[in-house]
C-alpha cells in the first residue's frame, strides 16, 4: 500500500513533490487500496460505496466520464488486486 504516494517522494528531503492533481490521484488510488484491503464476506457494503466514490473521484481527476459501478464490478475489482 501508499506505493502511489511513495513515486512521489523526493528521495533527500522525504517531502511529497509534484502537481496537486497528481498528489490528490496518487492519495485517492492509495485509498481505494486501504478500503479494498479491508473488504470481508459480509457487512462491508459500505467499503463498497467508499470504493465507489473514491473511484468517481479519480475519473474525474483524470479527465474520463465517471462510471457508475456495481457491487458485483467492485468485488471483481477487488479481487484483480
Amino acid at each position: 500500500m501508499h506505493e502511489n504516494i511513495r513515486e512521489l517522494k523526493h528521495p533527500q528531503w522525504g517531502s511529497i513533490v509534484g502537481y496537486e492533481d497528481n498528489i490528490r490521484l496518487a492519495v485517492l488510488k492509495d485509498e481505494v487500496a486501504v478500503f479494498q484491503s479491508r473488504i470481508e464476506p459480509h457487512d462491508t457494503g459500505h467499503l463498497y460505496t467508499t470504493i465507489s466514490t473514491l473511484l468517481h473521484r479519480i475519473d474525474e481527476l483524470e479527465g474520463r466520464e465517471p462510471v457508475s459501478r456495481s457491487i458485483e464490478k467492485l468485488r471483481e475489482l477487488n479481487v484483480e488486486n
